[in-house]
């Protein structure tokens, strides 16, 4: 074959617009049936069948807010969060958890660093808990070299009762506390 003269065959390929096409297609579809899927109510088993699926992804993007929007904002009463370091001389001193820097956590300040908190007491965010749980033990042996232990996160939400149970003559509020950790940087 000639190759001054043009092919009558022409090769075959896939055009790469239409390539792209596709990817965008394929996103556009994922995120519309993980958004979907947030609208499912929790105690079902599509739900549970779903939600592995999507998880991560939603807790990337901030698409995971399911049916708990509608409730009210004001769902805790009062909340507090520390890091509570403990030294070889086998003394405790509470750090704020917010890094860099250990700032002290206000819950009236930010809504953000609330969520983030109160979602930690849940088992099925323990995964994003650990990494944070070395980067404060590795911020406190920077601080304190010869002196730190070990560290654990301390956290307290009052939460409000239900309306009918303060009805009845219940307490507003109810107080769950939950302490994660510890965690340690190797010597």
């Amino acid at each position: 074959m000639n190759p001054q003269t043009p092919s009558a065959v022409t090769p075959s390929h896939v055009h790469p617009a239409k390539w792209w096409h596709g990817v965008v297609i394929f996103w556009l579809g994922y995120h519309l049936l993980s958004t979907v899927s947030t609208l499912i109510p929790e105690p079902s088993p599509l739900k549970n069948f779903v939600a592995p699926l999507f998880f991560h992804y939603q807790c990337v993007t901030g698409t995971d807010q399911g049916w708990n929007m509608f409730t009210s904002i004001a769902n805790h009463r009062d909340s507090d969060v520390v890091v509570m370091a403990t030294f070889e001389d086998g003394s405790t001193r509470p750090f704020g958890p917010i890094v860099p820097g250990m700032k002290a956590y206000s819950p009236g300040r930010t809504f953000r660093h609330h969520s983030l908190f109160d979602r930690f007491l849940s088992a099925e965010f323990a995964n994003y808990l650990e990494p944070l749980g070395k980067t404060y033990a590795a911020e406190l042996a920077a601080r304190y070299p010869a002196e730190f232990k070990s560290c654990e996160l301390h956290t307290r939400f009052d939460r409000l009762n239900f309306l009918e149970l303060m009805r009845a003559g219940g307490e507003p509020s109810y107080s769950t506390n939950s302490k994660r950790g510890p965690w340690q940087v190797p010597k």
